[in-house]
Formats: structure tokens, C-alpha cells, sequence
């Protein structure tokens, strides 16, 4: 049983890819290219709404999300003034709920961008400097491993700490998500100390992606401020922004419908304290006033705060999911620019994505993760060439 939605409302408001199936488009498309010559679009080129005939299109991407194993799939395409949204599938298997494009999802991963974002207000506001090292604030935590004390706050945002990565210890997260207990930060932070290599290389040095990082970056955020993660976070973004369904899970009230977790194993209800920072909620319309305001750089005083947050890192790599990325957000493309962050918890899969220069926001949210043909990545790449964006 599945339900799709379409709707167009005005904003007024402020991996390895495969490309099974949407390689007909692409054969299709390159054989067009050969027979023309290549015109790079102009900002004036871009478009700022969607034709009946590029719906249709992005209507039939969603729609092989599901015959591709998908449970439900939602999708957001913003305009700076204009978005459209489907729906496709359940929200809920057991109840056979419809999805809709409202309803929220745990968005995982995508909270490192909101934790730079915070740290990078702070920073404006004079509280700190990304290039001190986080020992500063929280010697005891530094004092674990050890380069402690020559990582920067900086180093945690772009993924150049050297820290291991708790998730790592595959068995004991699992463990903690499956509990029925508050888990503290410093728990997460010991799992990563106490590997006999929790420093891989010199700080700064090379690049690797560690959910350590994001942990302990939270952690200055708390002993900076003296409040809690989700407090500074409301402060400085989420109030601002009017961001009313975004809500940390097992730290604050919910709020909205939020969807199942759908494994191969069936559903799947974890502890939302397991990852350190709390469970972060939101939905289509939260994300498209987070992406336009902080992705676009709106959101900062300084515009050097922006151009800190775009400064990627291991830029020279061919591959794009090894470097390339900046504080807490991630270049998918050079030509034309392309940045985002994504999100993989069990049972659900995010991706956020912007083309700055078009001013063009994807959006996609899937209430299941263990579709073997499914590739979030893929699909996000084919509904930006449909609106004329190519990379």
C-alpha cells in the first residue's frame, strides 16, 4: 500500500554512488551532449519553479525509491520563494501509516552542520576561537588521548583530529542503543579513548571521518555556554529560524508525527541518548529554513564565518567522500558547487543538498536504510538534473 502527495507552497519565511536505475536518463542525456555544444548556465539560466513535466520526472525518481526497496520516501525541492514536496510509501509498516511530507525524521549526521553553525555564532560573539585546542575547555576529556592537546576545536569540525571514532566498537554501541538508560557524552568519548590507536595521526594532517569529533564538539558548546546542547542550539538557531518541528529526542518535549524506523530486521526504536548529543528531529520544512539561511551563509554576522564553513579540506581528492569537507558540511561538487551533509541511522536515511549558485535545495528522507539497490546519493544527483543543475 502506498500514497503519493504532491504540493507546491510559497516560502515566505525566512557512499560510493551506483546508477542502476537512472542510467537510461544518463546514456540518454550524454548521447544529447555529444550532438551539442556544452553551454555552462548562467546564474540568469537557473531556474526558480518547476514545470508539470520536471515534476513528473521527479515524481517517477521517488517512485523507483519504492520499487527499489524503499519503504517510504519523502522529497523537498526548494526555490528561494517556492518548494514542492512528494510523498511515497508508509510512515509505518506495522500500521500501515502513509507517509506524508510533513512528518519528521531522525536526521542523524546532519546535526554536525547545526553544532559548526552554533560554534561559529559563538565564535562571532566572542566566546571562542576554532583555532584553540579544545583542551582549553575540557582538559579532562583531552587528557584521554594521546594528541589531545593539539587538537583544535577547528580540527573536530573538519575531520582532521585524527580522533577514532566510537562507532567503531561496533558491539558496544550497539549495546547502548538497545538500553534503556540516559547514556552520557563521556561514555562515547572512553569507547574511542580506550583503543590502543585513538589517535590515528598528527592532528591536522590527513583526513578522517570520526563521530567522535562531533561528540566532543558539543561538549565545548556545553562548557563554553554552561547550558545544554540543545539549549544553544535552540538559542541560536532553531528559535531564530522558527524551526517549530526540530526537537532533540530524549532530551526535549516531541512534537509531530515522527515516522518509524524501518530495518531489515523490522522496525527498530533505539536509544536516542546513544549517540552523545541527543536525536536530532526535523522535517522537510525545518531543513529548508536551516539550509537557506545557514547553508547560504544568511544566518551569519560575519560573512567570514561562511567562508570558514565552506573551507574544505583534502580538497585535491578525486573522491569526494574522502576530504572535501569544510566545518560540519560537505562538498559534493566543485563545478558547479554543490554542498550538503548526510544522515544514516538505523532505520532511516537523510540527505540535505544545496547548489548555491542556483540557490536550489534537495532534500531527501527515507523511512527505511537497507534497500541494497537504493542509492540515496543517486537519487539526489538525478532530481538536481532534472531542475538543470549537473554535476
Amino acid at each position: 500500500m502506498t500514497m503519493f502527495e504532491v504540493k507546491q507552497i510559497a516560502i515566505l519565511e525566512h557512499v560510493t554512488t551506483r546508477w542502476s536505475f537512472h542510467k537510461t536518463r544518463v546514456v540518454s542525456l550524454s548521447l544529447f551532449l555529444l550532438l551539442i555544444p556544452i553551454m555552462p548556465l548562467h546564474p540568469q539560466d537557473y531556474i526558480d519553479t518547476l514545470t508539470a513535466r520536471q515534476q513528473a520526472e521527479i515524481e517517477e525518481i521517488i517512485q523507483e525509491t519504492i520499487e527499489h526497496g524503499q519503504v517510504g520516501t519523502v522529497v523537498w525541492v526548494a526555490f528561494p520563494t517556492t518548494s514542492y514536496s512528494w510523498a511515497v510509501g508508509l510512515a509505518s509498516e506495522a500500521n500501515a501509516t502513509p507517509l506524508t511530507a510533513n512528518d519528521s525524521f531522525r536526521i542523524a549526521s546532519n546535526l554536525k552542520t547545526f553544532i559548526a553553525a552554533t560554534l561559529l555564532l559563538m565564535q562571532e560573539d566572542g566566546l571562542l576561537d576554532l583555532d584553540n585546542p579544545f583542551s582549553h575547555y575540557l582538559p579532562e576529556i583531552a587528557a584521554f588521548f594521546d594528541c589531545g592537546e593539539h587538537i583544535t576545536i577547528r580540527h573536530l569540525l573538519n575531520h582532521t583530529s585524527s580522533l577514532y571514532s566510537f562507532t567503531g566498537s561496533v558491539a558496544e554501541v550497539n549495546e547502548l542503543m538497545v538500553s534503556d538508560r540516559a547514556i552520557k557524552p563521556e561514555e562515547l568519548v572512553a569507547l574511542a579513548a580506550n583503543t590502543p590507536y585513538n589517535c590515528l595521526y598528527s592532528p591536522g594532517d590527513s583526513f578522517n571521518y570520526s563521530n567522535t569529533n562531533a561528540v566532543i564538539a558539543a561538549m565545548v558548546i556545553e562548557a563554553i555556554s554552561g547550558h545544554r546542547i540543545e539549549e544553544e542550539i535552540r538559542t541560536h538557531i532553531l528559535d531564530p529560524l522558527a524551526m517549530g518541528n526540530t526537537y532533540f529526542r530524549g532530551l526535549e518535549p516531541e512534537r509531530g508525527f515522527l515516522v518509524d524506523n524501518h530495518t531489515e530486521s523490522g522496525p527498530f526504536d533505539y536509544n536516542p541518548t546513544a549517540l552523545g548529543n541527543g536525536d536530532l528531529i526535523s522535517n522537510g520544512p525545518d531543513l529548508i529554513k536551516f539550509v537557506q539561511s545557514v547553508y547560504s551563509g544568511e544566518i551569519f554576522a560575519d560573512t567570514s564565518s561562511h567562508d570558514e564553513m565552506l573551507n574544505f579540506v583534502w580538497e585535491d581528492s578525486n573522491d569526494f567522500l574522502q576530504g572535501h569537507y569544510g566545518l560540519g558540511i560537505r562538498q559534493f561538487s566543485r563545478e558547479p558547487l554543490i554542498i550538503g551533509h548526510g544522515g544514516n541511522i538505523p532505520g532511516n536515511l537523510t540527505m540535505v543538498m544545496y547548489a548555491p549558485e542556483a540557490e536550489i535545495t534537495v532534500i531527501v528522507l527515507t523511512s527505511s536504510d537497507y534497500s541494497p539497490d537504493f542509492d540515496i546519493l543517486a537519487t539526489v544527483n538525478a532530481i538536481f538534473e532534472v531542475v538543470g543543475v549537473e554535476w
